[in-house]
């Protein structure tokens, strides 16, 4: 017993450095144990998370970044109490994912907005083209380059 005291005092002597004990951090204890670690707090990590929970597993999502939600984050930037998400525009077809509903996500505030303008091109010579969820305005801006082609797109579109 007196040469394993010696040993580890031999030990610190080598090594001068040691490292102070860390603060407990109850949101993130030192050992912890789960079924599942989900690596990514983006949309795909987080629905995924979810759904393993919800099936009874326990679940940690380790995201690097300091807030979650990847492309879908948002952020009190324009107005108080108003979250606007900076990254797109618009999520096509979000509103068909089943989470929505399995989680019934709109009870805690959730709701996506689908503009009508849904994407444009501006040309060198200044002239631009706006594709929009609505079929005439679409064919407004199409006429606004080609007459022709502005009625065939109706024509295709079954208007």
């Amino acid at each position: 017993m007196a040469e394993s005291k010696k040993s580890a005092s031999a030990l610190d002597r080598l090594v001068p450095y040691k490292r102070p004990e860390p603060e407990s951090v109850p949101e993130f204890p030192m050992v912890s144990e789960f079924d599942v670690a989900v690596v990514g707090g983006g949309p795909n990590g987080l629905i995924a998370a979810a759904y393993l929970a919800k099936a009874g597993l326990s679940v940690i999502v380790l995201e690097r970044r300091i807030e979650i939600g990847g492309g879908l984050a948002t952020e009190e930037v324009m107005y108080p109490c108003y979250y606007y998400n900076t990254h797109a525009i618009y999520h096509m077809m979000v509103e068909y994912m089943p989470v929505l509903q399995d989680f019934d996500l709109s009870r805690h505030g959730v709701s996506f907005f689908a503009p009508n303008k849904q994407t444009a091109a501006v040309f060198e010579d200044g002239t631009s083209l706006i594709l929009s969820k609505r079929l005439d305005n679409c064919r407004d801006s199409l006429a606004t380059m080609s007459l022709k082609d502005a009625n065939r797109f109706l024509k295709i579109m079954g208007q």
